[in-house]
């Protein structure tokens, strides 16, 4: 009988996930900023860096498993949509925004992991 190889044991899959993770930790690392500026009221480049980490995080697409883009588009998308509310200065809309942005970076990363941790052969 045969052993499936997992998703994250896929060389691949692991080196995208080295290659790309400064951008990960950037995106998170901007959305806490822009979080901080909008909190604050005060000028900042919180906002802007959110928008450029957004921007290098889907620069990183497509990953080696396509069931891991989807993912990764759908909560960077919404959070990239709070960071433009926030350069135009909607402030009420940036927060909400982030905070259903940074709500689907969690669970992304929940299925991230779950994806991870299946036979290659039963995702797609």
């Amino acid at each position: 009988m045969a052993v499936l190889a997992l998703v994250g044991t896929n060389p691949a899959v692991q080196a995208w996930f080295q290659q790309h993770g400064p951008q990960r930790i950037a995106l998170i690392d901007a959305l806490q900023a822009a979080n901080q500026q909008l909190a604050q009221a005060a000028p900042s480049d919180g906002c802007a860096q959110l928008q450029q980490a957004a921007d290098a995080m889907l620069g990183t697409l497509p990953t080696p498993e396509c069931a891991l883009d989807a993912l990764v588009v759908a909560c960077v998308d919404v959070i990239k949509r709070g960071a433009e509310q926030c350069l135009t200065g909607d402030a009420a809309s940036a927060r909400a925004t982030l905070a259903v942005g940074a709500d689907a970076l969690g669970k992304a990363q929940l299925a991230i992991d779950e994806i991870l941790e299946k036979p290659h052969a039963c995702v797609n």
